[in-house]
């Protein structure tokens, strides 16, 4: 909140965004005076343009949206282009405010659909091929942008020369990013704040195309090399980076999603945990050979409604040898070409340290995962059946009591384990399946299994419990078996 920041910050902020509001505010912002700084603080809201400047200010979180944003029911908290560079200016002028961000959330500036935003991307970089004399004074822009450019007045630049300055960059790469400044590229802008907010901890990306040839990318590829630069005097940058989203919500296909090698540089962030992809392609664009050991601090790493194949999943385990978890939900696996016996393998090849497997909605035709049995630090499993016992062509009873059995494909150092019925051919053969959970309840070798969850409508019969358990939940959804 706002009246936690310090008296002299607090001043500052208003001052700067808006001198009138700031004349009235007297007296120490402390614990004892909250209501005063409440009042400023609501003088803000109450004025829009003050609101649009200064409200991402005033909290640990900065979200960033254009006007014309995919929800268009949300305000433009900084604005495109011409309210985003208030904010750059103040974080720049302000290494205490920097310090205070905990979380950048960005999204796309404008709905462009994806093959106007490669005109764009194409029309930036001829932009920057020119010769400086040759460069036009307005920056490139969008069609149906109604902001002019953002004027960057003389004290502007000024402060914020003084601000990159410590980031070391290659004169060829400050040289574009002070052009960029200048001209009013949101890009440009970004690749300014990131590194300058040194306490965030989660930066999430949101329906932004084309990340690997943005300035923004550039600059944090460099810097990801040499994280002893000095960023404001103390920090590195992306030092205390745990969580790392990209999504891209509003892609009418998969194909227009990221890939994994176009955030590389922020994968090298020395603390990363976590990486969420929605629509997220674990897929090399590039066609270069994919660097090793790239985050090996990650341990998450949870992809929705994406691409994650078996050369995917060899990729992740190339990028973060320290995965624990891995977690995979509603693929389209037969528009993929999904073969869960080659994925298998290389969880098999690559995962013997993962204690947590999240394969839900995913379904392929005959082939199955095969013998998991060997990973041993397994606790956590949620599966899609037709992947774990295979497919059935014919439906027929005799091909379902062929199949292999769950006690010989499951590893004994299962806590929990959940089984999603996603094939709705095979809902005249749930018994079958049944029947192997009853086995396994029952199996001696099993002991640490407390938890089964069978997500689908029909309950499990109660008079196929094993002895020493019992049935905890039941709806239309889901039942859950528990060991008592």
């Amino acid at each position: 909140m706002a009246s936690s920041l310090p008296e002299e910050l607090l001043h500052s902020i208003f001052s700067h965004l808006q001198p009138k509001l700031a004349e009235p505010y007297e007296g120490p912002c402390s614990k004892a005076n909250r209501l005063l700084c409440s009042t400023l603080v609501n003088v803000c809201r109450v004025n829009k343009t003050c609101y649009r400047l200064a409200s991402p200010l005033l909290y640990e979180t900065i979200e960033i949206y254009g006007p014309k944003n995919y929800r268009r029911s949300r305000p433009a908290l900084s604005g495109y282009p011409s309210n985003l560079l208030p904010l750059v200016r103040t974080l720049c002028g302000n290494a205490v405010l920097a310090k205070q961000v905990k979380q950048i959330k960005i999204e796309q500036f404008e709905h462009t659909p994806p093959d106007a935003s490669q005109q764009l991307l194409d029309q930036f970089h001829d932009f920057f091929r020119k010769p400086k004399s040759d460069r036009s004074k307005v920056r490139p822009r969008k069609s149906n942008t109604r902001d002019g450019p953002a004027k960057v007045d003389d004290e502007t630049r000024a402060i914020i020369e003084r601000a990159i300055e410590p980031f070391g960059l290659s004169p060829d790469l400050r040289d574009d990013l002070q052009d960029g400044l200048y001209h009013g590229l949101e890009d440009a802008m970004l690749a300014v704040v990131l590194p300058l907010c040194t306490q965030i901890v989660h930066l999430e990306f949101m329906a932004i195309f084309g990340l690997s040839d943005t300035l923004t990318m550039a600059v944090v590829d460099e810097l990801a090399t040499k994280y002893e630069a000095p960023i404001l005097s103390e920090g590195r940058p992306f030092e205390k980076l745990h969580s790392l989203a990209v999504r891209n919500e509003i892609a009418p296909r998969l194909d227009f999603g990221f890939c994994l090698d176009e955030i590389t540089p922020l994968l090298k962030a020395p603390n990363l945990r976590t990486l969420r992809g929605y629509c997220l392609q674990c897929v090399s664009c590039t066609g270069n050979p994919p660097p090793a050991n790239v985050s090996p601090t990650l341990t998450r790493f949870q992809i929705d409604r994406g691409v994650l194949d078996d050369a995917g999943v060899e990729l992740a385990f190339q990028f973060f040898p320290g995965l624990r978890e891995i977690s995979y939900t509603e693929g389209d696996m037969i528009e993929w070409n999904f073969n869960a016996e080659s994925f298998g393998d290389q969880l098999r090849n690559h995962g013997a340290n993962l204690e947590r497997l999240i394969l839900d909605q995913v379904e392929v035709g005959q082939e199955c995962l095969g013998d998991l049995s060997s990973l041993q630090k397994l606790t956590h499993f949620s599966v899609d059946v037709s992947i774990l016992l295979g497919g059935n062509d014919d439906e027929t009873d005799t091909q379902w009591d062929d199949i292999a059995q769950m006690v010989d494909k499951l590893p004994v150092s299962l806590n929990f384990l959940a089984l999603f019925f996603g094939d709705r051919n095979m809902r005249d053969y749930w018994w079958i399946v049944d029947r192997q959970i009853s086995h396994l309840m029952g199996s001696n070798v099993f002991q640490a299994l407390s938890t089964i969850e069978l997500r689908r409508p029909a309950p499990f019969a109660e008079s196929d419990l094993a002895p020493g358990w019992e049935m905890t939940a039941a709806d239309e959804t889901m039942t859950r078996l528990q060991r008592y």
